[in-house]
């Protein structure tokens, strides 16, 4: 008979769950960080506007300043920030290489 132990599992899963959330967390802070850069800067509220929220498997980032969707995907007399880019598409790939 063959008899195999696994101790110490509790543990590894703890190491795990850790690396993890600080694996989600450092995404969120570095997308906050870009996504204030993108953003086109008049008054500093919309820049200053970006707010995340982190849970244990998922993050949220809002900006709830009541013209970020117009920076974001322009309107009939203004074209997107960014020259045309919006903010979030640009504050995606300059992270993307960073998280593959």
């Amino acid at each position: 008979m063959l008899t195999i132990k696994v101790t110490g599992i509790d543990k590894v899963k703890s190491d795990v769950s850790s690396s993890y959330k600080q694996l989600i967390t450092a995404l969120a802070t570095d997308l906050q960080r870009e996504l204030q850069q993108n953003t086109p800067v008049r008054s500093g509220r919309a820049q200053a506007g970006w707010t995340k929220q982190v849970g244990n498997k998922d993050f949220v980032i809002e900006n709830k300043v009541p013209y970020s969707g117009y920076l974001e995907s322009g309107t009939s007399k203004m074209r997107p920030a960014n020259k045309g880019k919006g903010i979030i598409g640009p504050a995606l790939n300059s992270i993307k290489g960073k998280y593959k």
